[in-house]
Parts: structure tokens; sequence; C-alpha cells
């Protein structure tokens, strides 16, 4: 388990090998769980899916959506992470793994310039303005901007980051892939307190 963490550490992008013929095991969570921690680019690789295709009643496309929905359950905090279904033995789909590696690895280390970036900050805001933890709390989301890179983070600054809901923050992350991408990669986003008179771009 520590050889895996060190790797993972080191690592851009994490390849979790799932055996479909064993199903999640609580280690393939952990793991998940520290790619997450560290903002990773994240891979499940269900091998020996010959062998568990043949174990199914079912047909190959049934089998495959309910081994999806399963996965869902099992990990659903990464609906954007990239999932492919192979045989090592065989060769199958192989090749797949690698050519999610390089878009995964395009997605992290793409920037988006701080205008554009404000400007689709204030159309959700518009659309959906966060709500505090109580009813006293009134949230306000001044401006933010992506700070950096592989992995990507977002800072947005607020009157007081504490009173932002999660359900809010939740709802940012969503459009920020919906928008911007980053398909098979964890995002970073750090609330900051802020005045409003430190905005640089009122006025502009």
């Amino acid at each position: 388990v520590l050889r895996t963490e060190a790797a993972m550490q080191r690592a851009d992008i994490c390849e979790l090998v799932i055996d479909p013929i064993e199903w999640v095991t609580q280690n393939d969570k952990h793991i998940v769980g520290k790619a997450l921690e560290w903002y990773k680019g994240i891979i499940l690789v269900i091998n020996k899916w010959d062998l568990a295709r043949e174990k199914s009643d079912l047909d190959p496309q049934a089998h495959q959506e309910r081994f999806l929905a399963y996965l869902q359950k099992q990990f659903p905090f990464i609906p954007w992470c990239a999932t492919v279904f192979c045989s090592a033995t065989e060769n199958n789909n192989v090749a797949e793994i690698l050519e999610h590696t390089v878009g995964i690895d395009a997605e992290r280390k793409k920037r988006i310039p701080t205008g554009k970036f404000n400007a689709f900050l204030e159309q959700m805001v518009y659309q959906h303005a966060p709500r505090g933890r109580r009813k006293s709390h009134n949230p306000r989301v001044y401006y933010g901007s992506q700070v950096e890179d592989n992995p990507p983070k977002f800072v947005i600054f607020t009157n007081n980051p504490d009173h932002i809901h999660f359900s809010w923050k939740r709802y940012l992350e969503n459009k920020i892939r919906e928008f911007f991408g980053f398909f098979g990669t964890a995002i970073e986003i750090e609330y900051r307190g802020k005045k409003k008179s430190d905005n640089p771009y009122i006025g502009k």
C-alpha cells in the first residue's frame, strides 16, 4: 500500500485496475480516495472483461451498462472519470488506456483565461446565487481565476468562504466541467475571503 501511494504521488494520472470477477474492493476505494485527495487524473481499468462476460447471462452491451451503473454507485464522486473495459491477455482495448491518458494529460494542462472565467462565474451566480449555511448568512462571490494547472486549481474570492453551502460548491464544480471540460481529472477549487473593495476588476 505504501509503495502504491508513493507511486501515485509521483504520477499525474492514476489507472486503477479492477477485477470484475471480484468486484470493487475496499482497497480500490482507498486508492480512488487518495487520488482525489491529491487531485490526480483517474482511469478505471476493468480488466479480464472477457472472463466476466463468459460468466454473465446478459448480452455484452447490457452487461457493460449494468457494470457501469455499479461503478457509479461505488464511486459516486467521480462521474467525470474515464472507464476502459479491456482484456490484457487478449489485448482488447488496451491501447484505449493510453489514448485516455494522453487526453487527460491535455485536460490537466488546460488554462482558462481570467476574463473568460469571470464572465462564466458572473453568469453562474446570476442563475443560481449561493446560499449560506444559515438564513442570517449572506454569501457574496466577487471574482475568481485559475491559478494553476496540472492539476487545475481555481481560486474563488468571497466575503466569507465558511458561509457558502457545500451544495453550491458542488454546483459550481459541475458547471466548470460542463463549460470547460477537465474530463478525467480532479480539479481543486479554493474559496478565499476577500473584501469587495480589493477586487482589481472593479471599474474595468
